[in-house]
């Protein structure tokens, strides 16, 4: 059973339902039950784990993700919206890496616990290579905490100089990281094309299958305001054209090579998208209030606005028409391509915020190769650098930027130790802070061995 349950988590379509339902080996070590102790208090964990691991080790050494966008259908035979398709389980997926990366933690072995290290990061790279943002999203999650891992791994065990050389190899024949703008350029377009496409064929809620709720207090709403513009008949070009012309956009914004021009063009594309939103006031949350927690995120909110905005717009356009009038062919084709419009526009900020992620994601990474180097010198001298400079050519054939910025890395000797770190999104100096009121600083604290 222990190994099946692992099995499906390698399959890329998700956890069987059996692995939460049943007792498993793997249920057994779950990081958030009591994976942390078993391996505390035992020097040989059951035997029974060994096959879970093995699969999970197995996986992590596949050259590709398989992770298919599958529609479930409705009862009734007709397709489900590319929109809703079923997931990997992310909590499946979590709770592989978390066990790895917990196993590493704290059994006393240092190859074996690099060995968990290494499949933890490379699964992380390879769920990323998933078509959609979500599997983007979930393998960069694996891989900031491999990351965080390896900075931990190097504080325990001190590596020399040779050693710390061959965890540079190591991270270095990872897959490489995906690409967001690649997936917002196909598989995300082709969701939201095909959301809208299902306006024509299925014209009532009953029928709209888009996979949950969530997914219906967005794109699924439009379906009301197409039915009450009287739209059913509709020419649907415009519309799908103006969602190819947002992403067109999109996908040349993110693709923009100069750290300064992609900032400002993403801040003046942003702005066109918060014109694009009118007030709207979220439901009073009561002691007895039934609401998800969904209904108060930001994504929430800013596809309610949208769709507040898109109803005065169309309200607008059928006005002199009367409500119960016909539009002309002109301005039926207005009302349509403002749907277009805002069928794109739901979507556009979870776009940037991947990117964001993405762009910390890689600088992260970035700055994982340069505590190696670091680390290195440190082996050698006994100290850090003056500056960073000093580590190239033997420790670094070429030391790590700032992605944020385009400049060098802010870099620091402290009385115990050194601090370097990235600006982050923000582009400001907040003194390697990362907090709640706009510091995001990526810093990493690098302390002496404490046996000098």
């Amino acid at each position: 059973m222990g190994a099946e349950s692992a099995r499906s988590i390698l399959s890329g379509n998700g956890a069987s339902p059996e692995i939460y339902t049943e007792r498993s080996a793997l249920d057994d070590l779950r990081p958030n039950q009591n994976a942390h102790q078993h391996f505390q208090e035992y020097k040989h964990p059951d035997p029974r784990f060994d096959e879970v691991f093995r699969l999970l080790h197995a996986a992590a050494e596949r050259e590709r993700y398989y992770s298919p966008l599958i529609t479930n259908g409705a009862r009734d035979g007709r397709p489900q919206a590319l929109l809703g398709a079923s997931f990997p389980s992310d909590v499946a997926i979590r709770s592989a890496a978390e066990l790895l990366l917990t196993r590493a933690s704290v059994v006393n072995n240092r190859e074996s616990a690099w060995r968990d290290i290494l499949a933890s990061y490379r699964l992380g790279r390879l769920v990323a290579m998933g078509p959609d943002l979500e599997d983007a999203r979930l393998g960069m999650q694996v891989e900031q905490l491999s990351i965080a891992a390896v900075l931990k791994h190097i504080e325990r065990y001190r590596p020399n100089s040779t050693e710390l050389l061959k965890c540079r190899e190591d991270l270095g024949n990872m897959p490489a990281p995906s690409s967001v703008s690649d997936k917002v350029n196909l598989a995300e377009r082709c969701k939201c094309l095909d959301s809208l496409m299902y306006l024509p064929w299925y014209m009532d809620k009953k029928s709209a299958n888009f996979g949950s709720d969530l997914i219906w207090q967005g794109f699924g709403k439009i379906y009301q305001l197409v039915l009450e513009q009287g739209l059913r008949e509709a020419d649907w070009d415009p519309a799908l054209e103006e969602i190819n012309q947002s992403f067109d956009e999109t996908v040349r914004i993110l693709n923009l090579a100069n750290i300064n021009e992609r900032r400002k063009a993403l801040d003046d594309w942003e702005r066109t998208w918060k014109v694009m939103r009118a007030p709207y006031t979220p439901p009073q949350r009561g002691e007895f209030s039934s609401l998800s927690p969904w209904e108060g995120t930001p994504e929430f909110l800013e596809r309610m606005e949208t769709l507040a905005w898109l109803r005065s717009r169309l309200d607008a356009l059928a006005k002199p028409a009367g409500r119960s009038g016909k539009l002309d062919t002109e301005t039926e084709s207005d009302a349509v391509r403002e749907i277009g419009r805002a069928t794109a526009a739901m979507m556009q900020p979870v776009y940037l915020r991947a990117f964001i992620t993405e762009q910390r994601t890689r600088q992260s990474a970035l700055n994982l190769e340069l505590a190696l180097g670091l680390a290195a010198f440190h082996a050698d001298h006994q100290r850090y650098p003056e500056r960073l400079a000093d580590l190239e050519p033997k420790y670094l054939t070429t030391t790590p930027v700032d992605g944020f910025s385009g400049n060098a890395l802010i870099y620091r000797l402290e009385d115990n130790g050194c601090l370097f770190y990235s600006v982050g999104e923000n582009g400001r100096d907040d003194d390697g802070m990362l907090d709640r009121h706009g510091a995001d600083d990526l810093s990493v604290r690098m302390e002496n061995s404490t046996d000098q």
